[in-house]
This record gives structure tokens, sequence and C-alpha cells, in this order.
């Protein structure tokens, strides 16, 4: 359940409108109005789990600390998420969180590279964000990221910093994450030094298009171009070259067991992966975006495969058993039920445990069980 907690962000990040719209103040409601919320629900509706609605709740460390107070001296027995910066909470006040009930944190990183990190005046120290990552994964808070691409300034060095980024966060072990072009939000600094430039992009992803019907839209959508800036995009080489970047990026999230061997064989090159999946499937990408959507959703298996066909053939064989185990763990583990899959892949399970370079594995095989019960996942060597 959402409730409002505050509203407001002192920082000025030129993609931005939050501090536009509220002209950079800042304010949190008293810990004494959030418990009247979360007590209301609570014992109208029987809801346990809040969604503390803010764009930068930890920015007063002080007063979210008396808030997570109020909350454990209540006994309420929740559970709550926030969004905050990653330079506006520390160890302390993560663990005063935690045992005030909250359980999940979305931190917005955009980009993984320090150049853009100034230019898009985000100005995150990314080694620490890393830093407060792993402490909230050490303690068992999950993590959502967010991350964008396509900025006006954006190079490919700098997306391809953004996207080990992206992948070393998934390998860490957080919850969540996403990829996403950058939006032209109204009267952002971002967007008015681009405005005249931007084009109206009907492929835009937009949560209009599901609920509205987004077609019939489309004229007043262009005719209106300052109110809907976010259906638009500017022509760069980044924003244009990597138009679906979004897909692979949901499919490396997906199948990480065999994306990340691959990777280091690229030598963490992750546009080069990126450009070997999308020419290999180019028959595919040709389509119009729903159906590419709807081919993904079938043939994902394959295509994920595709994207090494023309490395040396043992590659070729352990990623695409890599694959076919990644995606029975994904199957097992989307079970509602207790569920195991006992089969035979084709490639030595202790080498994979032991994170040895795919162009190390051996050629060999081996025999596993792949269980689900009482909501965990296991994994059996029947034979090697």
């Amino acid at each position: 359940m959402p409730i409002d907690v505050g509203r407001g962000c002192p920082f000025s990040c030129t993609f931005c409108c939050s501090s536009v719209f509220w002209k950079r103040s800042y304010r949190l409601k008293s810990s004494e109005k959030i418990i009247e919320d979360i007590k209301f629900f609570n014992k109208k509706f029987g809801i346990k789990s809040f969604m503390f609605s803010h764009d930068a709740f930890t920015m007063n460390k002080r007063l979210v600390s008396e808030i997570c107070d109020s909350i454990v001296d209540s006994g309420l027995d929740i559970t709550w998420k926030c969004t905050t910066r990653a330079d506006c909470i520390s160890e302390e006040l993560i663990l005063k969180m935690k045992k005030s009930g909250m359980d999940i944190i979305e931190l917005g990183v955009e980009t993984g590279s320090p150049r853009m990190q100034k230019i898009i005046n985000k100005k995150l120290d990314l080694d620490k964000v890393r830093e407060i990552v792993k402490f909230l994964l050490k303690n068992k808070i999950r993590v959502t990221l967010f991350f964008m691409y396509g900025f006006p300034e954006e190079t490919e060095e700098d997306l391809n910093q953004t996207l080990n980024l992206y992948c070393d966060f998934l390998e860490m072990g957080i919850s969540k994450a996403s990829m996403s072009f950058c939006k032209f939000n109204p009267s952002t600094e971002m967007t008015k030094k681009h405005f005249d430039e931007l084009v109206f992009d009907p492929e835009i992803k937009n949560l209009s298009r599901d609920i509205f019907g987004y077609s019939e839209e489309i004229e007043m959508f262009k005719n209106n171009k300052a109110l809907f800036p976010f259906f638009y995009h500017l022509n760069t080489p980044v924003r244009n070259n990597y138009q679906h970047l979004f897909h692979f990026s949901l499919l490396y999230k997906s199948f990480l067991s065999g994306f990340k061997f691959i990777r280091k064989y690229y030598s963490n090159d992750v546009l080069k992966m990126y450009r070997d999946f999308y020419n290999n499937n180019i028959d595919v990408f040709q389509n119009d975006m729903s159906v590419i959507h709807e081919i993904i959703k079938e043939d994902h298996r394959q295509m994920i495969k595709n994207m090494v066909k023309d490395l040396d053939k043992n590659i070729v064989d352990r990623f695409s058993a890599l694959v076919d185990f990644s995606v029975d763990m994904r199957n097992v583990a989307r079970s509602k039920t207790d569920t195991f899959i006992q089969k035979t892949y084709a490639f030595n399970y202790f080498e994979f445990k032991m994170q040895l370079p795919i162009e190390q594995f051996t050629d060999s095989s081996c025999e596993l069980i792949i269980e689900k019960k009482n909501g965990k996942v296991n994994v059996q060597i029947v034979s090697a």
C-alpha cells in the first residue's frame, strides 16, 4: 500500500522534473502522522506492507531515524520499502530502517560513467554506491536499481561502463534492475536544452499505451510537445544504435548463470555482446515492436544461443548448456509448487561453481537435479 510520507528533492539532476516541480524543497510528514496512516490501513484493510512514497526519503537522516524509532515503539508488525539516493543513507541508518521493517529499497543510479554522473548532475560516487549496495545485501535487504541510457552527451564508452555496472550489481545478487531510455520530462534542464531537436517516437514504452490505448492519443501527443516530451527522443548514435538494449538487459538479468561467464569471455565488452545478439537475430528485430516482444517471449532461449554462434564451437556448446541450465533454474524457481527437473547438462558443475572462465571448461557433462522444496531451490549432483 503506497502512503505519502513527504515530497520534494533538493538535488538538481538535469533529467529529473521533481526538483523543478517542487523547486528543490524537501519535507517529510511527522512520524505521528505516518504512524497514524499506517495504523488506519492496517486496521481497516489488514495491510502490513507499505511503500513510503517519496523521491528522496532519507535526505533528512534525523527525521527518518525518528520515524523508524516510532514504528518500533508502536509495536507495528509491518514491512516497508522506499526510494532514495545511495549517498543519502548510511550503514547506521540502514540498520535502523531494517529494524523498523524496511525490506526493500529502490535506488536511482542512472549511469555507470563517472563522466556522465557529472554531466547529468547526479554526482554519485559509484564506488560508494557499490559499498552501500553490498551492505544492504549483506543485511538481507532487497535492492532495486534504476539505470538509463541515451543521454544527449553519452558515448559508447559511457554506455559500456553503465552496462558493466548493471551486470556487476546483478551478479552481486540485487533483486531487480531496470535499463531504460532517458526520458525528456517537462521543463527539465535537459529538455529545455534539446527541446527543438526532439523527435516524436511512436515506439517509446509508456504506461499510457497499456491503460488508454495509446494509438488514439498520438495526435494529442504530437500537438502538445511541451506537455508530453517523454514521447519524444533525441537522435544520438547511442540512442539509435542500441534501440533494443532493453530486451538484451532483461535477458541478461533472467539468465544470469550463463551470461556472466560469456561476459568475461568478451572481456567485459557488453556492447560487443549486444551487437552479436542483435546481428545474429536481425530477422527478429526487423519486425514491429509488438511482434518482437512476442517472439522474444517464445524464442528467447534460441535467441540467446544465436548470440555466440560465430564463436569457437567449444564456447558455443558450453554456453548453450549454461543457457539451458539457466532456463531450467528459472522455471523451477518460478513454480508455485514444489517441483524438480532431472537432466544431463553438457558442462562440469564443479567448474561452474568454481567460476572458471568458460574457455577453461573441460569437455564433460553432469546429471543434475534442480529442485524447489518449501520455497527454496537447490541443485544436487546425480553423476558427473
